[in-house]
């Protein structure tokens, strides 16, 4: 695999394909929850129009700020940002009046940079920025594309996602010629991979010759619970953590980190426990309970050097004892000798 040079974070990164259809909002989605869970802190911004980003993960799109306010300058990026039930990850959403913000800024002045500048704002503690964009090659494609470090291709394994590959291609290079000297293409995302279909290793094949390097060795494939998940408001990480395309998506969140050279060894402990959640239950509690026991033979050995406390000889009070155990000795034989030489008077007598 390749390895993209860089020297800080954050990283932009655009998931583009103007075909519909190819799983680039369910790619947007959960890449950020992904890159979110593995501690680094993750802006997701909806560029669609439809908001299936937004709503992807429970948002209401219609009774906050959106990405069409900071496109015509309404608001700023901290003021639209919402969080979301994944940790480290914050969302602004998308809804159908971000179709007028192309016409609006039609005649702008450097139309292709609003967004760019609009991310001057963008808090410093934040490591990604993910941009759905829409499904066309229009005038927010273009936005994304030009504040955008790399372009994340999710690419679906058909004869026609490869036709729509190089369309994509074509603006790619435009961009990077006029507007972005600097775009890259992150990488290449197989997506709905079926290992059965004859055609699906065909598809590889073809993109394997012309993308050797930036062709991801995560496959997305087709998955029931990917599926259900957005309806559910959440990305397959918090909806089942088991699932065979929650394991493909941290996998694909894992290849983006260490090809930055950000990996920790961590990453790896944290993919088994988002897969492996009954196995790390388990696994924490006998950690919790090693823990306890090493935390009581610690504080045992550090303890200082002193006798016991039942074995602490006190000789004041030691002596008391002593002489309090005599006197009652003394004091009950007495009176058993007492009573003895009493008895034998009676029968004397």
């Amino acid at each position: 695999m390749g390895i993209i040079k860089m020297t800080s974070l954050p990283r932009f990164i655009s998931v583009a394909n103007q075909k519909g259809g190819v799983g680039k909002t369910t790619t947007s989605v959960n890449v950020a929850a992904d890159l979110a869970y593995l501690g680094f802190k993750t802006l997701l911004i909806d560029l669609d129009p439809q908001g299936n980003a937004s709503s992807g993960l429970g948002l209401d799109r219609h009774s906050s700020a959106t990405i069409y306010d900071v496109l015509i300058g309404q608001k700023e990026v901290p003021e639209a940002m919402q969080p979301t039930p994944v940790e480290n990850l914050f969302v602004i959403p998308a809804n159908p009046n971000l179709i007028g913000a192309e016409v609006e800024l039609i005649n702008a002045i450097s139309r292709e940079k609003k967004l760019k500048t609009a991310l001057k704002k963008l808090p410093s503690d934040f490591k990604f920025v993910v941009f759905d964009c829409p499904p066309s090659l229009g005038l927010l494609t273009i936005n994304a594309f030009t504040a955008s470090h790399s372009l994340l291709i999710p690419t679906q394994c058909e004869y026609y996602a490869l036709e729509g590959l190089g369309q994509l291609l074509n603006t790619y290079q435009i961009v990077k010629e006029d507007l972005n000297e600097g775009l890259e293409i992150e990488g290449v995302l197989l997506t709905m991979f079926d290992p059965r279909n004859k055609l699906t290793h065909e598809v590889v094949k073809e993109l394997e010759q012309h993308f050797p390097d930036k062709l991801y060795a995560a496959r997305i494939p087709r998955n029931v619970k990917l599926s259900e998940s957005p309806s559910f408001g959440k990305p397959v990480l918090l909806y089942d953590p088991e699932s065979k395309g929650c394991a493909a998506y941290l996998q694909l969140a894992k290849e983006i980190i260490t090809r930055l050279g950000y990996f920790e060894e961590k990453i790896d402990d944290l993919i088994h426990r988002a897969t492996h959640p009954k196995a790390a239950a388990v696994e924490t509690k006998e950690a919790e309970e090693i823990a306890t026991v090493v935390t009581d033979v610690v504080e045992e050995v550090r303890a200082p050097d002193a006798v016991p406390t039942e074995t602490v000889i006190d000789e004041t009070t030691s002596t008391e004892v002593v002489e309090a155990e005599q006197t009652n000795f003394v004091e009950s034989s007495g009176e058993a000798t007492q009573e003895k030489i009493s008895t034998e008077q009676e029968s004397l007598a």
